[in-house]
Protein backbone atom coordinates (compact mmCIF):
# COMPACT_ATOMS: atom_id res chain seq x y z
CA UNK A 1 0.00 0.00 0.00
CA UNK A 2 2.87 2.57 0.89
CA UNK A 3 5.42 3.51 -1.82
CA UNK A 4 3.45 2.26 -5.07
CA UNK A 5 1.06 3.72 -7.33
CA UNK A 6 -0.64 0.11 -7.96
CA UNK A 7 -4.17 0.65 -7.14
CA UNK A 8 -6.42 -2.23 -5.23
CA UNK A 9 -9.95 -0.82 -4.68
CA UNK A 10 -11.95 -1.36 -7.31
CA UNK A 11 -13.31 2.02 -9.01
CA UNK A 12 -10.83 4.24 -8.32
CA UNK A 13 -10.73 6.18 -11.78
CA UNK A 14 -9.17 9.11 -9.47
CA UNK A 15 -6.29 10.95 -8.90
CA UNK A 16 -6.57 10.22 -4.89
CA UNK A 17 -4.44 6.74 -4.81
CA UNK A 18 -5.75 4.26 -2.40
CA UNK A 19 -4.23 5.42 1.02
CA UNK A 20 -6.31 8.75 0.68
CA UNK A 21 -9.36 6.78 -0.12
CA UNK A 22 -9.03 4.86 2.97
CA UNK A 23 -8.44 7.83 4.68
CA UNK A 24 -11.38 9.49 3.45
CA UNK A 25 -13.94 6.93 3.79
CA UNK A 26 -12.26 4.90 7.22
CA UNK A 27 -10.46 7.28 8.60
CA UNK A 28 -6.71 8.40 8.66
CA UNK A 29 -6.00 5.94 12.01
CA UNK A 30 -6.76 2.91 9.87
CA UNK A 31 -3.56 3.40 7.79
CA UNK A 32 -0.86 2.61 10.27
CA UNK A 33 -2.90 -0.81 11.06
CA UNK A 34 -3.87 -1.45 7.31
CA UNK A 35 -0.07 -1.07 5.96
CA UNK A 36 0.71 -3.68 9.23
CA UNK A 37 -1.51 -6.12 7.36
CA UNK A 38 -0.33 -5.68 4.18
CA UNK A 39 3.16 -6.43 5.14
CA UNK A 40 1.80 -9.69 7.16
CA UNK A 41 -0.68 -11.05 4.43
CA UNK A 42 -0.78 -14.52 4.06
CA UNK A 43 -3.50 -15.09 1.53
CA UNK A 44 -4.95 -12.47 -0.50
CA UNK A 45 -8.83 -13.10 -0.06
CA UNK A 46 -9.69 -11.09 3.16
CA UNK A 47 -7.61 -8.20 1.55
CA UNK A 48 -9.39 -8.07 -1.89
CA UNK A 49 -13.08 -8.83 -0.16
CA UNK A 50 -11.83 -5.30 1.94
CA UNK A 51 -11.01 -3.40 -1.04
CA UNK A 52 -13.96 -4.30 -2.66
CA UNK A 53 -16.22 -3.10 0.24
CA UNK A 54 -14.05 0.26 0.39
CA UNK A 55 -14.60 0.52 -3.73
CA UNK A 56 -18.08 -0.24 -3.33
CA UNK A 57 -18.44 2.67 -0.93
CA UNK A 58 -16.36 4.74 -2.60
CA UNK A 59 -18.18 4.38 -6.31
CA UNK A 60 -21.45 5.17 -4.57
CA UNK A 61 -20.06 8.55 -2.63
CA UNK A 62 -19.04 9.36 -5.86
CA UNK A 63 -21.26 8.73 -8.22
CA UNK A 64 -24.58 10.20 -7.78
CA UNK A 65 -26.18 8.23 -10.43
CA UNK A 66 -25.44 5.03 -8.75
CA UNK A 67 -26.17 6.69 -5.11
CA UNK A 68 -29.67 7.79 -6.14
CA UNK A 69 -30.44 4.04 -7.73
CA UNK A 70 -29.78 2.52 -4.28
CA UNK A 71 -32.09 5.54 -2.61
CA UNK A 72 -35.02 4.49 -5.42
CA UNK A 73 -34.36 1.06 -5.03
CA UNK A 74 -35.09 -0.91 -1.98
CA UNK A 75 -34.16 -4.12 -3.17
CA UNK A 76 -31.22 -3.09 -4.56
CA UNK A 77 -30.39 -1.29 -1.39
CA UNK A 78 -30.83 -4.20 0.10
CA UNK A 79 -28.61 -6.82 -1.87
CA UNK A 80 -25.98 -4.24 -1.65
CA UNK A 81 -26.21 -4.03 2.37
CA UNK A 82 -26.57 -7.26 2.79
CA UNK A 83 -23.77 -8.68 0.32
CA UNK A 84 -21.37 -5.52 2.26
CA UNK A 85 -22.00 -7.38 5.78
CA UNK A 86 -21.46 -10.94 4.43
CA UNK A 87 -18.04 -10.05 3.51
CA UNK A 88 -17.03 -7.77 6.69
CA UNK A 89 -18.44 -11.08 8.18
CA UNK A 90 -15.72 -13.20 6.02
CA UNK A 91 -13.38 -10.92 6.69
CA UNK A 92 -14.09 -10.80 10.71
CA UNK A 93 -14.06 -15.12 10.88
CA UNK A 94 -10.85 -14.84 8.85
CA UNK A 95 -9.59 -12.37 10.77
CA UNK A 96 -10.07 -12.90 14.66
CA UNK A 97 -6.01 -13.68 15.39
CA UNK A 98 -4.77 -10.20 14.01
CA UNK A 99 -5.33 -7.89 16.25
CA UNK A 100 -4.51 -4.82 13.68
CA UNK A 101 -8.26 -5.94 11.87
CA UNK A 102 -10.26 -5.09 14.90
CA UNK A 103 -9.97 -1.26 14.25
CA UNK A 104 -10.64 -1.57 10.79
CA UNK A 105 -13.44 -3.46 11.00
CA UNK A 106 -15.18 -1.36 13.35
CA UNK A 107 -14.41 1.44 11.24
CA UNK A 108 -15.64 -0.36 8.00
CA UNK A 109 -19.19 -1.56 10.35
CA UNK A 110 -19.31 2.03 11.59
CA UNK A 111 -19.51 3.21 7.90
CA UNK A 112 -21.82 1.25 6.62
CA UNK A 113 -23.82 1.66 9.17
CA UNK A 114 -24.42 5.48 8.47
CA UNK A 115 -24.29 4.69 5.04
CA UNK A 116 -27.10 2.13 5.64
CA UNK A 117 -28.95 5.05 8.15
CA UNK A 118 -27.89 7.78 5.36
CA UNK A 119 -29.44 6.07 2.10
CA UNK A 120 -32.75 5.14 4.26
CA UNK A 121 -33.31 8.61 5.09
CA UNK A 122 -33.05 9.57 1.63
CA UNK A 123 -35.92 6.81 0.45
CA UNK A 124 -38.19 8.40 3.24
CA UNK A 125 -37.49 11.43 1.97
CA UNK A 126 -36.32 13.07 5.27
CA UNK A 127 -33.14 14.22 3.94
Amino acid sequence: MSGTTAREIPYNYTSADDRRILALLLGDEVLAPLERLVYKRRTGRSWRLLMRFVGDLFIHHRNPFLYQELVDNRERRQVFLEAARRDLGIITDRGRQEPDLGLVLDRCQSKLASFADELGDAAAGSW
